[in-house]
């Protein structure tokens, strides 16, 4: 009974990524003809084949981990445990996380410094300094620019009309003209101008990777405990499960972040609503896929943790 309903949701997921992938080629011919459709056909093929291919991944995964759990557990040996416990591998293991938890630090004060300082662009300090001036600036049309979509602005400066190219790439977007977004000029040569698209970015990456990296850090200090557990084995594996499930909790939770962060940045920048942002092309409908498991992740991560609690107090009484 239980097989047929995991079949159902899987199957029921992958039915929605190959619609969701129909319906963004449907609106784009539908609005913008056949060029837009052809601009993203190749790339929303391909992510849908690839988010297919992790869901079938998956389901073949949990069907071996539901046929292993039938199998009677053999007792282990007082020398598997003497094996598990191993200071060898108990360093290496804490090692290698350590190593993942530190690029991901690095990553992440990367990504913030870039966001503050711009690295020779628009960053928020220059904002905060008063280098940088908000403007309503009219989004004129897009320029497709190596497969990219760049946004030109036009808006009034002292009473001199000017334009100037979008530092903001986001792939395959279609745009009209017309649209009313806030961008920033600068002072100094008003003919250059930017948005927040490309900061919030950039500071969703660095939660992302910050996040992460303590979450790495939180599972290999689970195992450390597993390890030194000793005779304690049971206390130890459902201590465990707790950080593995918070520690899943965090990484989904910042899937769908970072999915809405991408959002704001894309609203910011083009002055699309949430749903023409999402059918607006390859780049939204993978990164709305991405938000979505997020979020499916984090309710499923959340109700394997309240049913272990629930399984766990009810074999106490």
């Amino acid at each position: 009974m239980k097989n047929k309903k995991l079949k159902i949701v899987f199957g029921s997921v992958i039915a929605f990524i190959v619609v969701y992938a129909a319906a963004v080629l449907i609106y784009l011919g539908a609005r913008y003809g056949a060029r837009a459709v052809m601009s993203n056909f190749i790339g929303v093929g391909c992510i849908c084949a690839a988010f297919c291919a992790v869901t079938l991944l998956i389901s073949a995964m949990s069907a071996n981990v539901r046929k292993s759990k039938k199998k009677p557990k053999e007792p282990k040996e007082p020398e598997d445990a003497a094996e598990l416990i191993s200071e060898r591998e108990g360093n290496f293991d804490r090692l290698i996380h350590i190593v993942i938890f530190s690029v991901c630090m690095i990553i992440a004060a990367v990504l913030i410094a870039w966001a503050v300082t711009g690295f020779g662009g628009f960053g928020l300090a220059d904002l905060a300094s008063g280098a940088y001036r908000r403007v309503q600036a009219t989004v004129v049309r897009a320029l497709r620019d190596g497969g990219m979509e760049r946004l030109v602005y036009e808006y009034t400066v002292n009473g001199t009309v000017l334009q100037s190219l979008s530092s903001a790439e986001f792939g395959g977007i279609i745009l009209e003209s017309g649209r009313q977004v806030n961008v920033y000029y600068a002072v100094e040569n008003p003919q250059i101008a930017a948005n927040l698209s490309v900061p919030v970015i950039l500071l969703s990456g660095a939660l992302l990777f910050a996040v992460g990296g303590v979450g790495i850090m939180i599972s290999g200090a689970s195992k450390k405990r597993i390890l030194s557990a000793g005779g304690m084995g049971l206390y130890a594996v459902s201590g465990s499960e707790k950080r593995s499930n918070i520690t899943g909790i965090m990484v989904f939770t910042l899937f769908a972040v970072f999915g809405v962060g991408f959002y704001v940045a894309g609203s910011l920048a083009s002055g699309l609503h949430f749903f023409e942002l999402a059918l607006s092309g390859a780049a939204y409908y993978g990164v709305t896929i991405f938000m979505i498991a997020g979020v499916l992740l984090d309710i499923t991560a959340a109700a394997g943790y309240i049913g272990n609690k629930i399984r766990s107090k009810k074999a106490e009484r």
